[in-house]
């Protein structure tokens, strides 16, 4: 617009003279032209005001906006005032005031009165108008009527006004969020539940979420991201408030579009729905504490609309139907489907005649699982001015409570008749029952009395029931009753005799309880039972329970008895006494072969050949079947306690004749002697039994007595034999495998499977040491099942793995042929592995086949028909070995170690060992020499071209872990032996004192694994000893273990040494092992034993033959086959 203005102005310049003008005149009709047109659509008039003749002049829309004309204003400033408002006109005054003197430019707004009298909103705005220095000298002015604007912001200001209002009626707020600038717009009902002012609402989305509860926050989040994304959202959220409560919202929003597809924020609402969510809450509370108070009483509640049919179940109501799915009763229809249908009727008949009730029913229903029950059911019908609305009712699921009535009608049916019966029994009773008053009178008595004592009930009724007995037992009766009345909740029992005219020694049991309390009873409720004959009969069974029903001698019982009253005696008198534990060894073999009858009168006989030499003052007692104890009460001297054993061995050794035939008995006799230093009567009979084992393993028809030397090994072979019966139960048994090796190759033709028994006091326990308490059990056949089922998973595991080219033996007992169905079980085991049986090899001994060769030669044929291999062990020891090779027939042949260790430096052994070798190779028959120890012995064997070898050379017993690596390389090579021996590394704290001589001691066990043991002496032979420590000898083999504590006795420079002390090492020699002890001693102990050291080193280095002490002369070997005889 201003360049055509100016385009005209400069077309008028062009001109000239009176044509100048009139393009002057045309440019100032055309601006003026614009110029009221452009008020005209503004509202808006111009003014100015000359300050130095201080007249105004007006455009022509200044008059139109004040509705007035010139001569109104007549060109003065101050007539404005006439047209301002009331209350604007202070305020425009002081502005007219100021525009005078052209002070300062103003832009104000106010009121004004028209001449019509309307009144109208204007905007003024004035600026002065300076010369060259600044001096004011017009102003100008723009008045614009703002009046439809103002009426259009009043109005909207007043629907935002009501909006608010009606947003606070209703709870809820508006929100906008301009994401671009993360500015949040909040109405006030939103800012009011925010519980924040505008200023704080406008610092962006995040803060906001701030104000949510921390677990709500993160759904908030998600809530803005996803609606920036283009998704809406409802979430409830909860603002945490300063009490500890929390108010809660629901918050929608919708995404913000610019007109596009882009989105700048989102538009949403927020509600306060705190009231509503807590009263929710409180009807959850209210719904669960009334379904559980229904779940306490077991009742279930439901309602029948009668208008529009809704029916409603509780929760109780569906679990006492069994019902999982609430929506399975719908309608009353459905509910009374739940009813047994000849009950239906019942209930129907009240809702279809709109009975009001309370009515009352019991009904049959159906359960869920078809099942029946009863309920009880109360229902009452509820009305609104007399018109029926619903049924509301209870149920209650009685069928216990039904239950319960019908057994206990039952139960007292039950008791009628009981009590029917109690009254015939009573009656007929061998039992005598009566009721006393406190002082003793009879108040009731049963009619029992009569056939029971002689009496009738109308004689003893008011008279004192004492006055029937003597005068003792009067006085117990008299004593029960004075018991009973001071303890009355409690029962008393006496035994007394009646004795009359008419009863003669009847034995009566009496039984008392003080019932005075009882209203039923009011007195002292007594029961006498004739036991007359159960004593008789007690007498003779308490004499059957202590003596042998046979030979009527005292029993084991009563002689443990005896042998504790004189054990009693001998510690209070110290008096000596003797036990002697007989056991003869062919009553058995004669029971078998010639019948009980024989058996039994030769025990008769054997009895009564006994008691005279044993003489009146001597017990004797059957002890077990074979076995007597003798009981020697008075002290006698060793030489009697021999002659009295040598004259019993004596005796038995003469023929008894029973019926045709002419027995003989072979015995042996173990003797322990009472001492002050036996700590109780269990080790007395214990010495006893070890003195017997001892005599035993001597030989037939030997005593022994009992010797501390002998405790340790007996003390070790009692355990074993305790435990020997759930070793594998207890996991304790453990196989192990040694390899049997061709000579030549050293490849592995087959491993001997060898158990050990893992003690846990004892720890390995070698085979030798318990196969025969096993063998002598029997439990041997348990252990060969177990052996074989370990061989045979093993085998199996390496079969799988790909190396089983080789056999396995293990070895058999004489005892497991003994077996009847040996052979089957055998193949059975085999067979759950599903093995073929030929890997196996059986070893026999030829001790063994001495003991039954009929018994073992058919099953050893029908091992071999299973294609197990059969060997014949430890050949070459007995003088009938040969003969054995000409009744069976063996695949395998094993040379006893005995031939092997010597057979270098023997040549009786080595003659033997090559015609051995030799006549297996005519026979056909493969060979295996055992205990190959050394490099000599496997040369010499290789020299007479031996088949296979075994022994520690080349592996001692490993598990089966250990050997599986041999396996898998199918080579075993011999041990090389070291060139250069490695010197010992001493790790000994103090000094020890080496003997050129072996010094006896004495060795006993104090403790095992914490427990206290009394054990006897044992002797041992020290090799060296000193402050810490010292070495022995024995022919025990122990445990290595800290908590088995030994204690050892020798002598030296005659000063008695004794030391505690527990094992750390162990080496193990032909027939001895060598160990290493550490003591357990104070510092003043081994102060002690250092000063006699000491003197012991300073004597031996003045005497190369120092012998003050206990030494010995011969070598260990000797010393324990000496003292093993």
């Amino acid at each position: 617009m201003l360049s055509i203005y100016k385009s005209l102005f400069n077309k008028a310049k062009s001109g000239n003279g009176y044509s100048k003008i009139e393009g002057l005149e045309d440019i100032y009709d055309i601006l003026k032209e614009n110029v009221t047109h452009s008020q005209e659509l503004l509202y808006a008039g111009s003014w100015t005001y000359d300050i130095g003749s201080q007249d105004i002049f007006l455009t022509d829309e200044i008059y139109k906006i004040f509705e007035s004309s010139p001569e109104d204003f007549g060109n003065k400033l101050d007539n404005f005032l006439d047209f301002i408002h009331p209350d604007d006109k202070e305020r425009i005054r002081i502005v007219t005031e100021e525009i005078k003197d052209g002070r300062r430019q103003h832009n104000l707004e106010y009121r004004i009165i028209t001449r019509s009298g309307n009144e109208k909103y204007l905007q003024e705005k004035t600026k002065v108008l300076c010369d060259d220095e600044k001096n004011p000298l017009k102003i100008v002015g723009v008045i614009q009527d703002i009046t439809r604007l103002k009426i259009m912001e009043n109005n909207l200001k007043s629907i935002g006004e009501d909006l608010d209002q009606l947003q606070e009626v209703a709870g809820v707020g508006t929100c906008k969020y301009d994401a671009r600038n993360d500015e949040v717009y909040l109405s006030k009902e939103a800012l009011k539940i925010f519980g924040i002012d505008s200023i704080q609402s406008k610092r962006g989305a995040d803060s906001l979420i701030k104000l949510v509860d921390p677990k709500d926050q993160a759904k908030a989040r998600r809530a803005l991201e996803n609606c920036l994304k283009g998704k809406s959202y409802s979430i409830k959220l909860r603002i945490p408030q300063d009490d500890g409560t929390s108010k809660y919202l629901v918050a929608k929003g919708n995404p913000l579009y610019n007109g596009g597809d882009n989105i700048i924020g989102l538009m949403g609402t927020v509600q306060d729905i705190t009231k509503h969510e807590l009263l929710q809450l409180k009807l959850e509370y209210e719904y669960r504490r009334f379904s559980y108070a229904e779940s306490m009483i077991k009742m279930g509640s439901w309602e029948f609309n009668l208008g529009d049919g809704r029916f409603s179940l509780s929760k109780e109501g569906y679990r006492i139907f069994g019902l999982d799915n609430e929506n399975v009763v719908k309608s009353y229809e459905d509910f009374l489907a739940k009813i047994h249908f000849e009950d239906r009727k019942l209930l129907d008949d009240i809702i279809k005649n709109r009975e009001e009730g309370p009515a009352e029913l019991e009904l049959r229903y159906y359960r869920n699982d078809g099942s029946q029950g009863i309920i009880y059911l109360l229902t009452e019908m509820i009305t609104m001015d007399g018109e029926p609305l619903s049924y509301y009712g209870i149920i209650q699921d009685i069928s216990k409570e039904k239950e319960m009535e019908k057994a206990l009608e039952l139960k007292n049916e039950e008791i009628r008749k009981i009590q029917k019966r109690y009254e015939v029994l009573v009656s007929e009773s061998k039992d005598v029952f009566q009721i006393i008053e406190r002082d003793g009178k009879i108040k009731y008595m049963s009619r029992s009395v009569e056939h029971i004592l002689g009496y009738k009930t109308e004689e003893l009724i008011g008279k004192n029931m004492q006055d029937f007995f003597e005068k003792v037992e009067a006085e117990k009766l008299s004593s029960l009753i004075d018991f009973v009345l001071e303890n009355p909740g409690q029962h008393a029992s006496e035994v007394v005799i009646l004795n009359n005219d008419r009863v003669n020694n009847m034995c009566l049991e009496v039984y008392m309880h003080n019932l005075l309390d009882d209203p039923a009873i009011e007195g002292i409720a007594i029961n006498f039972r004739n036991i007359t004959e159960r004593v008789r009969v007690n007498k003779k069974l308490e004499y059957l329970a202590f003596h042998d029903e046979l030979t009527g001698l005292p029993n084991s019982c009563y002689f443990k008895k005896e042998l504790e009253r004189q054990w009693e005696h001998a510690s209070k008198t110290k008096a000596r006494f003797g036990l002697m534990m007989l056991e003869t060894e062919c009553i058995k073999y004669y029971n078998y072969a010639l019948g009980y009858d024989i058996g039994e009168k030769l025990v008769i006989e054997l009895v009564e050949r006994l008691k005279p030499l044993l003489g009146k003052g001597v017990f004797l007692s059957r002890y077990s079947d074979d076995h007597f104890a003798i009981l020697l009460r008075e002290e006698m001297t060793i030489k009697e306690y021999n002659t009295l054993a040598e004259g019993i061995l004596g005796l038995l050794k003469e023929p008894i004749r029973v019926n045709e035939y002419d027995l003989t008995l072979t015995a042996n006799i173990g003797i322990s002697i009472y001492t002050d230093k036996e700590l109780s009567v269990d080790s007395l009979r214990k010495h006893a039994k070890i003195a017997l084992l001892k005599a035993k393993k001597e030989g037939k028809n030997t005593y022994r007595f009992h010797s501390p030397d002998l405790d340790v090994q007996h003390f070790k072979e009692i355990s074993l034999r305790n435990g020997l019966y759930d070793l594998i139960e207890k996991n304790q048994l453990q196989v192990y495998y040694q390899p049997i090796v061709k000579a030549k190759t050293n490849k592995i033709l087959a491993i001997e499977a060898l158990v050990r028994w893992n003690h846990p006091e004892w720890g390995i326990v070698s085979p030798s040491e318990f196969i025969p308490l096993a063998e002598e059990s029997g439990y041997i056949i348990e252990i060969g099942r177990y052996v074989l089922r370990e061989v045979c998973s093993n085998y199996k595991e390496w079969k799988d793995k790909g190396f089983s080219d080789f056999k396995v033996s293990i070895n058999l007992s004489s005892v497991q042929f003994m077996e009847g169905d040996f052979i089957s079980n055998t193949e059975k085991i085999i067979a759950e592995y599903g093995l073929d049986p030929s890997f196996l090899i059986g070893e026999i001994t030829e001790r063994a086949l001495m003991e039954n060769i009929d018994k073992i030669k058919p099953d050893i044929e029908k091992l071999r028909s299973l294609g197990i291999q059969v060997a014949l062990d430890d050949f070459g020891v007995c003088y009938s070995s040969l003969s054995y090779l000409t009744k069976l027939n063996f695949d395998l042949l094993k040379i006893d170690g005995s031939l092997i260790k010597n057979i270098y430096t023997d040549k009786t052994c080595s003659v033997i060992t090559k015609t051995i070798i030799e006549m297996a190779k005519e026979l056909k028959i493969n060979l295996v020499a055992e205990g190959v120890e050394d490099w000599g012995q496997l040369s010499s064997l290789k020299d007479l071209n031996c088949y296979a070898v075994q022994g520690y050379l080349f592996s001692k017993p490993i598990p089966a872990f250990e050997i599986e690596p041999l396996l898998s390389r199918g080579i075993c090579k011999p041990i090389k032996p070291r060139d250069v021996e490695v010197p010992k590394v001493e790790r000994r704290k103090f000094f020890r004192v080496p003997f050129t001589k072996l010094l006896e001691g004495d060795m006993t066990i104090r403790e095992i694994k914490g427990r206290k043991v009394d054990v006897g002496r044992t002797k041992i032979l020290i090799k060296n000893i000193g402050p810490g420590g010292l070495c022995f000898l024995s022919n025990i083999s122990l445990p290595i273990e800290r908590d088995l504590i030994l204690q050892f006795t020798t002598e030296l420079l005659e000063e008695e040494i004794k030391v505690f002390g527990h094992l750390v090492w162990t080496e193990e020699y032909t027939n001895y092992h060598e160990y290493g002890v550490e003591f357990i001693v104070d510092e003043n102990e081994r102060a002690d034993l250092v000063k006699i050291l000491n003197q012991v080193q300073i004597r031996m280095k003045n005497d190369i033959l120092f012998d003050e002490g206990n030494f010995i002369t011969i070598g260990p070997n000797s010393y324990f086959q000496k003292l093993s005889k």
